[in-house]
């Protein structure tokens, strides 16, 4: 397929990957998000269809398939990714609407107001690396669609199956809650067998009460010299731990 070019910063489909990059809500009504970046690109497009690929010149034999090939200036490039050396690579795909069984999963992970899109991101990729099977969202965390939490996702966002829900909802579930919390029984303590649900919460505030008190908490030992994880590092311990290491 020969590529369009498309060379102008005015145009408006520049205009439209910019929008999808920095706003949610115009993501939600073109139920498109855009890539950037060769390796979230070339992996993403083995599982998921290209709707329009955007390649710099020297990238113009990547073998990536797609409806629409677009060749863009490097300024452009810089343009849509809003970075000062981009790769030469983005891509725009349809939003995935994988998120209606979340609940009925064996491995649960709910995310209750993490407010950095970095950690939202590299949690979801140490899940799918984990094998964790759904996330639920509550409303008040960052959107995992955000270029920075897409970034540090490396695009697995895409792969696991999530959806959003207020803290009520999941409580009426009747899940198998625990809870991570410094003040926590220790995990070293605690056994696990599925189907479970991990709620891990804002990166100061930690979890909301609504949570804490109603559900199992757990905490990593650690020396006494540190006060706490980093969330996407916690998380990611915790997630480890109960999955390969249940008792």
């Amino acid at each position: 397929m020969l590529p369009k070019q498309l060379l102008s910063l005015q145009h408006p489909i520049i205009k439209h990957l910019i929008k999808l990059r920095e706003d949610k809500e115009y993501r939600n009504t073109s139920s498109t998000l855009l890539l950037i970046g060769k390796k979230m690109v070339m992996d993403i497009s083995t599982h998921t269809p290209i709707l329009n690929l955007f390649v710099t010149k020297n990238h113009l034999n990547i073998p990536i398939v797609s409806n629409k090939i677009y060749l863009v200036s490097e300024m452009v490039m810089q343009k849509i990714s809003k970075m000062p050396s981009p790769e030469g690579i983005a891509a725009e795909i349809a939003i995935p609407t994988n998120g209606q069984d979340c609940f009925s999963k064996n491995w649960i992970l709910i995310f209750n107001g993490i407010s950095d899109p970095g950690n939202l991101g590299t949690l979801f990729r140490t899940a799918v690396g984990l094998k964790w099977e759904s996330a639920i969202l509550t409303p008040n965390t960052v959107d995992p669609f955000h270029e920075k939490s897409l970034r540090a996702s490396q695009g697995t966002t895409i792969l696991l199956p999530f959806t959003y829900a207020s803290e009520e909802e999941i409580l009426s579930k009747n899940l198998s809650l625990f809870v991570a919390d410094k003040g926590g029984s220790s995990i070293e303590e605690c056994s696990f067998s599925p189907p479970l649900a991990l709620v891990l919460g804002h990166e100061s505030k930690g979890p909301s009460f609504t949570f804490l008190q109603s559900s199992a908490t757990v905490a990593i030992p650690m020396s006494p010299n540190i006060n706490s994880f980093n969330v996407a590092i916690a998380g990611s311990i915790l997630m480890y731990r109960i999955k390969h290491h249940e008792k």
